[in-house]
């Protein structure tokens, strides 16, 4: 999967490079969403994404693929907010490294053929966008997680594409 439009929400070390690296791989439109407004302002001036949003909603409007890029409860919380905002077409992952109640939320909100989690080994003891780097993701492996639902294999080949051909992972 390349999207024409890819929003990322949480602009840290993991969802800062995510979108860094897919804009320097081609992909023009990349709304990014922080709740740290410093935080998306380098992200912004890094030209990691092409725009902001002020909200997980407004950053998802308009997106083939969403990436929540936060630590684990706030993952859970937003699926099940923004699991109504998405496109209906529009396939959502996330990066935490805990799967089990992530998977579980996207099938009770509705989002089984539509939600394949993914957890790339890149990490770094830093945080922030200050530990953003445009290829920190380049080679690393990366599971994905599918969801049980019978039509969920397309979710997974999706989010497995996007990694191997947008960000050049494994």
């Amino acid at each position: 999967m390349r999207p024409t439009s890819l929003a990322v929400i949480g602009l840290g070390a993991i969802g800062g490079s995510l979108a860094w690296q897919a804009r320097r791989a081609g992909i023009r439109r990349v709304v990014g969403y922080s709740p740290s407004r410093a935080e998306a302002v380098q992200a912004l001036a890094a030209s990691a994404v092409s725009e902001l949003a002020d909200s997980p909603a407004t950053a998802a409007r308009g997106a083939e693929l969403v990436v929540l890029a936060v630590p684990p409860r706030p993952t859970i919380d937003l699926i099940g907010r923004l699991a109504p905002a998405l496109e209906p077409a529009a396939v959502l992952t996330d990066v935490c490294s805990v799967k089990a109640p992530v998977v579980a939320q996207a099938r009770d909100a509705g989002l089984g053929a539509r939600f394949a989690g993914g957890h790339p080994l890149a990490g770094t003891h830093a945080s922030g966008f200050a530990a953003a780097r445009p290829d920190r993701l380049k080679g690393c492996v990366v599971y994905v997680s599918e969801t049980g639902d019978s039509n969920g294999h397309g979710a997974a080949r999706a989010v497995m594409s996007f990694w191997e051909e947008v960000l050049e992972a494994s």
